[in-house]
């Protein structure tokens, strides 16, 4: 724990900032209500052949269809992404609550509460998102091409919402007369399209992160997922591309992580693959993520099977040419597999899981306070068991750090966003981390 505090001391004091890219929106948050959704089913005669059916990348349009959809992802403890038409569809559930999201924005306030500065790409900048990330450690870029904080910057593209449905482990659903038990919490995102279609980028955020590439120790790129326009993806990409080649010119050690989302087309998935990981250091993703991979390659990976999983990330930086590797961050473990170089990878994985359960546990972005409580949590048996065969193993490749396990989590919206952001204090540290597994104890 020490030795996160003093990298943040670190990197405060030598100017070191974090790019966070690209989306930001406002997020309605609704806790799952089973009593209205087993009443929804009963009216709609819905029945255990249709839920069994995975949903499609079509827009969900009818209440029926969304139910269907909303209990496919509870029975299967699955999150997932889906296209919205009609958000009126959402008033069976009353008020929700309103908060920050987008992978960029969100990775920020995780930061921000570490007391760690970064600097974000805002495409949702409504008075309502920037107020709400306007801290002292988040900085964005305004049309002067200065670093500002976010209530310095006047909105010039407004508001989209995010409608999210979070469901707990152990809640019933009520079937054709038989109770099904939801294995475990997880959340359903639904978007309507907007702004975050056209995904706009800012030349002043690049040309700033250009001109100062030397103290951004790493920049996360996201947030393509939702563009369904082909013709728009590869002008995006191509922006993106040129600005990498800049960044990379002024800092050479600088690092690229790209994380993965759940994408609104395929297409767009697999040319977004294609273009924009060979420039891509790292690319992360979560196991629903995975397992979308997994069978775009039409590989057969089980998530509870390491060897599955390291020889899935091996073909898949294979095929794509990933430059330095791959990491998957699950409930129970993080592993990168790859060539790590000169990289405090070990780190990253370690402080990463503990920002994700954090936020877990607390229901909000965590303070390095909530982190340190984290530690009396007990390591994921599983997540031991697999680093313990790892370091027992020919796995020169392949770094794996167990989570602390929580089984029934208070919140678990953006989990990823926050593993993702502690990833990124790891980058510019000039020793690689050492984690050993001793006494039921992750020692860093």
């Amino acid at each position: 724990m020490k030795e996160l505090q003093d990298t943040i001391k670190k990197r405060i004091e030598r100017k070191q900032l974090t790019a966070l890219g690209y989306t930001s929106n406002l997020d309605i948050v609704y806790e799952l209500d089973t009593v209205i959704v087993n009443s929804l089913l009963v009216k709609y005669g819905i029945s255990c052949g249709r839920i069994r059916q995975e949903p499609t990348f079509q827009p969900v349009s009818s209440e029926k269809e969304f139910l269907e959809t909303l209990v496919y992802y509870c029975l299967n403890g699955l999150g997932g992404e889906r296209d919205i038409s009609d958000v009126s569809l959402l008033n069976c559930f009353g008020e929700g609550q309103r908060a920050v999201g987008g992978t960029a924005a969100q990775a920020a306030l995780v930061l921000s509460g570490t007391g760690c500065p970064s600097l974000v790409h805002l495409t949702d900048d409504s008075d309502e998102v920037r107020g709400r990330m306007n801290t002292e450690t988040i900085y964005t870029v305004d049309s002067l091409g200065r670093a500002v904080h976010t209530g310095q910057v006047k909105s010039r593209v407004g508001q989209e919402p995010h409608f999210i449905i979070q469901y707990k482990k152990g809640d019933e659903i009520e079937l054709e007369d038989k109770t099904y038990v939801i294995p475990t919490s997880n959340r359903l995102i639904l978007t309507k399209r907007g702004i975050s279609e056209l995904l706009p980028l800012s030349a002043k955020y690049f040309q700033y992160i250009e001109h100062h590439a030397i103290c951004i120790t790493s920049q996360v790129i996201s947030g393509f997922n939702c563009i369904l326009d082909l013709a728009v993806l590869k002008r995006r990409l191509s922006d993106t591309a040129a600005h990498i080649s800049r960044y990379r010119a002024g800092n050479p050690a600088g690092i690229v992580y790209m994380e993965d989302a759940a994408y609104h087309d395929s297409v767009i998935r697999q040319s977004c693959m294609e273009h924009i990981l060979p420039l891509t250091d790292i690319f992360g993703m979560n196991e629903e993520e995975l397992a979308d991979n997994a069978r775009g390659m039409y590989m057969d990976t089980e998530i509870k099977d390491i060897d599955s999983v390291v020889c899935f990330a091996r073909a898949f930086r294979r095929k794509y040419g990933v430059r330095r590797g791959i990491v998957v961050h699950t409930a129970d473990y993080a592993v990168f597999v790859g060539d790590k170089g000169d990289i405090a990878i070990e780190r990253g994985l370690y402080w990463g899981g503990l920002l994700a359960t954090a936020r877990a546990s607390v229901g909000r972005y965590p303070t390095l306070e909530d982190v340190e409580r984290v530690l009396a949590l007990p390591i994921s048996e599983k997540g031991a068991e697999f680093a313990a065969a790892i370091s027992a193993g020919s796995y020169d490749d392949v770094q794996l750090i167990p989570t602390r396990y929580i089984d029934k989590p208070r919140f678990t919206i953006g989990l990823g966003d926050s593993f993702t952001a502690g990833m990124q204090i790891c980058f510019g540290t000039e020793t690689n981390g050492e984690v050993s597994i001793r006494d039921n104890t992750v020692r860093v």
